[in-house]
Formats: C-alpha cells, structure tokens, sequence
C-alpha cells in the first residue's frame, strides 16, 4: 500500500473525514484549516519524511494520542518556514 493510500485509510479509520475544519491558532490569529489541505501538503513531501510522518501517526495511535492535534502541529510547522 502507497502512502497516500495508507494515509487516507488510516484517517478513515480514526473517523477524521478529510473535510473536518481545524481551528488552529498562528501568528496570524485563529485559522480555519481543512485536513485534506494538511493532508495534500503531506502527500507531496519527500518520501523520508512521509515515513517520519506515519511512524509517528502511528506512535500517537498506539498511545492513544490526539491525531488532530499532531495535524496542527504539521501546519503550523509549514508556516513557520513560510510553505
């Protein structure tokens, strides 16, 4: 399985639709983010980082994490360096 496939699978299985809109606090103030924009952003990295993405995702499931929060972390990183 790809990991877009895996990705997508894996989203559908902890019941987060791609289209839930996450409100994530920024330097610019509170802002309206779909998952699938998060999830587009992560499908185009390079393929080392797309492994540290799942091993993680997969770290915060077994300990029973918030995935949510894990996607905001994500973007709030890609503002950080301005992507």
């Amino acid at each position: 399985m790809t990991f877009n496939n895996w990705i997508d699978t894996f989203l559908e299985e902890k019941g987060i639709p791609q289209d839930t809109i996450l409100s994530i606090e920024t330097d610019n103030g509170l802002e309206l983010v779909p998952v699938k924009l998060i999830v587009d952003f992560i499908k185009v990295t390079e393929n080392h980082t797309k492994e540290q993405i799942k091993k993680q995702l997969v770290t915060i499931d077994f300990e029973a994490g918030s995935v949510e929060h894990f996607l905001k972390h994500i973007f709030k990183a890609t503002q950080a360096v301005g992507l």
